[in-house]
């Protein structure tokens, strides 16, 4: 797929709480690639008063972007839990937002940092499905009613050819996926994703989605010696997680702290905790609202 010259369209889907988080995202993917980027930001729109920063983040790198509000009604009754909202089953609804002389996104979770061109991920041929993801090791299929040897994916980084999508309703069918097997969706949009491809799509190299499986547990996956993107998957596996050592965390908070010009204001983990315990033996106490 020769698309050497071709802006890269890159989505984000992001809810208040990760607005700020998600700069230190865009930051690092519009950093490290050598093609013009437009960035698409999928929000819910009472969130937009929380964009200024990465507004700010945009323009500074002279970034076309498109903010893209989404009626979160859509999405009513889809299980969430308390560290993961509905914006995760945003990326769904990717082909009807984006204008349609888009012909192909790259979605990338807001948290992780690209550390390689995303032209070479631009690149990755087509596929009949419309998509490409990495493989994720994993008895979800079986969960699902699948072969144990049905291929399952990591959702965080995907490839999606939108005409594909477009001309097959992939998104229609999406929906109702999600609605006829919502008690059994664990993972989210990654389940429907799944419960859809039936393990037929593009697959991507592991250095593409490095998430949380290549650092943590007693069956780590093999690490790529290059990370192209690191995920910051998992609950409280995060850099700014209290009491986690991620291998790649002073490198994200590196990239945090330059965007502290943007007016990004993202607390190292602690920090919080070690001012409130500083009041309290000096006899401080907040005060009342």
């Amino acid at each position: 797929m020769n698309v050497a010259n071709e802006t890269i369209h890159v989505a984000f889907a992001v809810d208040g709480s990760f607005a700020s988080l998600s700069c230190v995202a865009v930051e690092s993917a519009i950093r490290h690639c050598q093609r013009d980027v437009h960035v698409h930001v999928l929000h819910d729109p009472e969130a937009d008063r929380c964009f200024g920063p990465l507004r700010r983040v945009l323009k500074r790198l002279e970034t076309e972007h498109t903010f893209h509000p989404i009626d979160p009604s859509c999405f009513v009754g889809l299980p969430v839990t308390d560290h993961v909202s509905l914006a995760t089953y945003y990326r769904l609804a990717i082909a009807r937002l984006i204008d349609e002389a888009v012909p192909r996104v790259i979605y990338l979770d807001a948290d992780l940092i690209v550390r390689d061109c995303l032209s070479l991920l631009a690149n990755v041929p087509p596929h009949p499905s419309g998509i490409a993801a990495v493989p994720e090791p994993s008895d979800s299929s079986q969960r699902l009613g699948m072969t144990p040897e049905t291929p399952y994916l990591n959702a965080g980084v995907l490839v999606m050819d939108l005409d594909t999508w477009r001309n097959n309703r992939v998104t229609e069918t999406l929906f109702e996926i999600a609605e006829k097997h919502r008690d059994q969706l664990r993972f989210w949009d990654q389940d429907v994703l799944a419960l859809y491809l039936q393990g037929q799509w593009q697959p991507l190299d592991r250095r593409w989605n490095c998430n949380h499986r290549c650092f943590f547990g007693q069956h780590r996956l093999a690490l790529p010696d290059d990370p192209a993107i690191v995920h910051f998957s998992g609950s409280g596996l995060k850099p700014w997680s209290p009491n986690v050592v991620h291998p790649y965390a002073e490198e994200f908070w590196r990239i945090a702290d330059r965007l502290r010009r943007d007016g990004v204001r993202i607390d190292r983990p602690g920090k919080k905790d070690w001012w409130r315990r500083r009041m309290e033996k000096l006899g401080i106490r907040r005060r009342a609202a």
